[in-house]
């Protein structure tokens, strides 16, 4: 496996799931209104295609595109079902969009706030789901760098 290439993707992965994902964007990829939804997505990986471009930079510009390509179609992919799959696993009246400090939060025992009470009844799926989502996002990427 070609580790520069994986750990330059994982740095774009890392960016566009983390540090340019909105609550605005979580809201809107978890609205009953498709389109919205599809926008949403959309525009989460469009973040994501245009990272890997850059992040990609001493590869030549066709790598670079088939790279960005396929990773954010796969990205859009898993992203647009876990919303679908989010709708089995939590009664959707309950359901709230979590902030990072809301989890660190309620992980070192603040439990009284609304995500506290969410997380009392979810915390496990919550995890499982997040779990699954970013291992097959690591999967798409080091199957990429594999088979490349």
């Amino acid at each position: 496996m070609n580790m520069k290439l994986f750990f330059l993707l994982l740095a774009a992965h890392i960016c566009g799931d983390f540090f340019l994902y909105s609550t605005r964007i979580s809201r809107a990829k978890r609205t009953s209104d498709v389109i919205k939804r599809l926008k949403a997505v959309f525009l989460h990986c469009f973040f994501h295609f245009i990272l890997i471009l850059l992040w990609l930079m001493p590869y030549d510009f066709i790598f670079r595109l088939r790279a960005a390509l396929y990773i954010s179609i796969i990205h859009f992919i898993i992203d647009f079902s876990r919303v679908h799959v989010e709708g089995f696993l939590y009664d959707k009246k309950d359901f709230i969009i979590l902030k990072r400090k809301d989890v660190i939060s309620y992980l070192f025992g603040n439990r009284n706030s609304e995500s506290g009470t969410f997380m009392k009844r979810y915390l496990k799926r919550w995890i499982v789901i997040n779990i699954a989502d970013q291992g097959l996002h690591l999967s798409v990427i080091s199957g990429f760098v594999l088979f490349i």
